[in-house]
């Protein structure tokens, strides 16, 4: 990322060494330097996200992070100014992270928090691996590398990232652009104005995705080869990526992982897919939340099922889930539907389960529970996702009680718009 002013750097550099927690990480042998504790902080590292960095570290062949220090500083971020931000930042052998544990900050251990540390990451095994790009071709692999997820092997796989390629299409259409030559002109340092950080960052990251997205899973001399693209070739590969980009939605660019064969792919996979992008988006959202793993089911069903958007394309698009053979695609259709206020599908909804055990699908009751209204002087029990597991009656006699609820209070309900829920009358 972008470095803040020098006089900041010089005061976060002084105060680094009063972080009150400092230990070695057992796994990576990095220091870390940190305001929390090292169970709060190691959740950034540990598990599937360990994972991920012992992938980065073979991608790289470095083999020993020894000399790393990763600083964690409670602090909310600094604003650069227009829509840029630092998150964090890598300068001579220190990582250092901005985040919030309890404020709006990035978050421990948030998606923000631990992708900003493989972003930094990916800049520490630049320098470890004895690479050099220009500034731009470096911070793109970092967006696209820290993005990208392990499959069950142990390969890392790599995908577009979802919002990079989102914020790069919106830039463009609000003409914030920068053209081949000045993108390339950034070999050293970053530009001098801040409202040309974000489009530097989206276009490096959409451009890079563009030149690896033969290379599923890349290898050292993949990145090496790169970075010794030269000018001409990379100003006549800009212009192919311009075109692409005018002609691809990013559900195009996520289509093709949709049906990987790791679990972990399809569920990543889940973040690029927009229902608004025509029927292909439709149809492979559907693919996800009928997909054979549990975890890609859950995923999808949060990403498409949880307050979809108030517009009538959409409640069309999920009028026909409602309607499919595929039963968690029609549940997924009349969960979406009953939080527009559509009081028949959520009863559609909860019959279908109370009579079944289906306790992956706690969650989404208590969706629909949330925005129904207690009729007595107690607020409404909400369903409890642990028990649901352990005591597969528990969510039928729940699902049974809300939709009796739901039929009693029927003739009082009125849906108020503006909170999504029901009021009584």
């Amino acid at each position: 990322m972008p470095r803040t002013s020098c006089a900041a750097l010089l005061l976060l550099a002084a105060c680094a060494t009063d972080l009150p927690h400092r230990w070695t990480h057992p796994a990576f042998q990095w220091t870390t330097h940190s305001d929390f504790a090292p169970l709060l902080t190691d959740m950034m590292f540990d598990g599937e996200r360990g994972r991920q960095i012992r992938a980065l570290c073979r991608l790289f062949e470095v083999d020993s992070l020894r000399d790393l220090h990763v600083y964690v500083h409670d602090q909310h971020g600094a604003v650069l100014g227009a829509d840029a931000r630092v998150a964090g930042w890598h300068q001579d052998g220190e990582i250092h992270l901005y985040a919030s544990w309890a404020g709006s900050g990035i978050g421990i251990p948030g998606f923000g928090s631990d992708q900003r540390f493989r972003h930094e990451l990916v800049h520490a095994l630049h320098r470890a691996a004895g690479l050099a790009p220009p500034r731009w071709l470096e911070e793109g692999p970092c967006e696209v590398l820290s993005a990208s997820v392990v499959d069950a092997a142990g390969t890392l796989v790599l995908l577009p990232h979802a919002d990079r390629e989102r914020e790069v299409r919106q830039l463009r259409a609000a003409g914030r652009w920068l053209p081949a030559e000045q993108l390339l002109a950034q070999r050293e340092g970053y530009p001098d104005d801040p409202a040309q950080l974000p489009p530097m960052y989206a276009e490096a990251t959409a451009f890079t995705w563009f030149l690896l997205a033969d290379t599923t899973s890349p290898s050292r001399a993949d990145l090496v080869a790169l970075a010794q693209l030269p000018d001409d070739a990379l100003r006549t590969r800009f212009a192919q990526f311009e075109q692409q980009l005018a002609a691809t939605t990013v559900t195009h660019l996520f289509a093709p992982f949709v049906r990987h064969r790791g679990a972990q792919v399809r569920e990543a996979a889940a973040a690029g897919i927009e229902l608004a992008a025509g029927d292909d988006g439709w149809q492979l959202a559907a693919a996800l939340l009928g997909d054979e793993a549990s975890a890609v089911r859950r995923t999808a069903r949060i990403r498409f099922a949880y307050l979809p958007n108030a517009d009538e394309a959409t409640r069309a698009g999920l009028q026909r889930w409602a309607e499919s053979t595929d039963r968690n695609v029609r549940l997924a259709g009349v969960c979406a539907l009953a939080q527009y206020g559509d009081l028949a599908a959520a009863q559609s909804f909860l019959r279908a389960l109370h009579g079944s055990d289906d306790a992956e699908w706690c969650q989404a009751v208590l969706w629909i529970a949330l925005i129904v209204p207690s009729d007595g002087p107690e607020a409404r029990a909400l369903p409890n996702e642990i028990r649901a597991y352990s005591e597969p009656d528990c969510l039928q006699e729940y699902c049974s009680m809300l939709a009796a609820d739901l039929e009693r209070m029927a003739p009082r309900l009125r849906w108020d718009d503006a909170a999504r829920r029901w009021r009584l009358q």
